[in-house]
């Protein structure tokens, strides 16, 4: 009889710690589900956040694609413009007219012919650039 009450005691134990641990799994299921939730509330917003990111850099390669047609154009304009300003000042010195700002002395240096000697471009045009004035002898 002893071996009844102790295999009831002990099914009564087993009964109390299985029905805790049905509660400690219901806790941890119902956490389980909220962290769930929250992984998806993370992703949706990592998905959004990838989607801006994505308009951003799409606006962002527009932009540069633009800026670089710009460039091209500018840098065009500029060698044309030299190009046109060196004709001028050729046509100026073939004509005997000497295209140098009055406040010029003649020890100066001849920014015109100077200029005129570069075959370099991209030389040339920097020349232009940083002699724009005395190249025209102050005309624009």
């Amino acid at each position: 009889m002893n071996d009844v009450k102790n295999l009831v005691k002990e099914h009564a134990e087993l009964k109390e710690k299985a029905d805790e641990s049905a509660i400690e799994i219901t806790a941890l299921n119902e956490l389980l589900d909220e962290a769930n939730g929250q992984i998806k509330q993370s992703s949706e917003k990592i998905d959004e956040l990838e989607k801006q990111l994505q308009e951003s850099n799409d606006a962002f390669e527009k932009i540069q694609d633009e800026y670089d047609v710009l460039y091209a154009k500018v840098e065009k304009l500029t060698q044309e413009e030299a190009s046109v300003e060196v004709k001028v000042v050729e046509t100026c010195q073939e004509l005997g007219v000497q295209p140098v700002s009055a406040s010029v002395s003649v020890e100066e240096r001849d920014y015109a012919t100077e200029f005129a000697s570069i075959s370099n471009p991209a030389e040339k045009t920097k020349f232009y650039r940083e002699h724009k004035e005395q190249i025209l002898g102050g005309l624009n």
